[in-house]
């Protein structure tokens, strides 16, 4: 992970200093492995990392909320605020463009990319970055599973930062700023990478 970070101009001369559990957002919702770096020298930086090996990124938005909607038509008595969290989370990362019945993009990584920047913000950091870090042990993952999730990776980034330069993993893409609302921050800028790790 962090020789994903050395020589960015916005990281160079910062040291790593802390390592713990991101705090849950204010739903009580966490990113399951997601870590939180705080490294400091001309100001501080948050790094959240999530651990994958060929799980998914989580669900489809949109089928995900038209998965809440059913349940809640079948069961009468079940209550969830899916709906009002996700809209209120893609508003901030996406403005009110993106339409959350259509969304295509995976849950986890509109929740990650969030939770980085509430941390950041709650720790008055100057920086947020949030890293993909995928373990790959060959006779244990799934190749196709593998490319799915490095391809909705790239969505997301590209949908997230249309107009920015191309995505590339191993590198640190950014800085992108987000519109904001709620907890998420629109004043801390963002990168976004990946790193692989070869397990034996």
């Amino acid at each position: 992970m962090l020789a994903a970070m050395a020589g960015f101009p916005l990281i160079t001369q910062r040291s790593l200093v802390q390592i713990q559990p991101v705090q849950p957002l204010s739903d009580g919702s966490a990113s399951a492995g997601s870590l939180a770096a705080m490294a400091t020298a001309a100001g501080r930086v948050i790094v959240t990392v999530e651990a994958k090996t060929d799980e998914t990124f989580g669900p489809v938005v949109g089928r995900y909320l038209a998965a809440d909607r059913k349940r809640k038509q079948v069961e009468p008595t079940f209550h969830s605020n899916v709906g009002k969290r996700v809209d209120a989370l893609l508003a901030a990362l996406f403005g009110p463009a993106l339409q959350a019945h259509n969304c295509e993009l995976r849950y986890q990584l509109v929740h990650a990319t969030a939770a980085s920047l509430i941390e950041a913000r709650r720790r008055d950091a100057t920086l947020a970055i949030m890293v993909v870090h995928e373990f790959v042990q060959p006779a244990a993952v799934n190749p196709r599973r593998l490319e799915r999730n490095a391809k909705d990776l790239e969505q997301f980034v590209h949908v997230l930062w249309p107009a920015g330069s191309a995505w590339k993993p191993g590198q640190l893409t950014g800085p992108i700023s987000v519109r904001g609302g709620g907890l998420v921050p629109s004043d801390v800028p963002l990168l976004i990478g990946k790193v692989t790790t070869a397990l034996p």
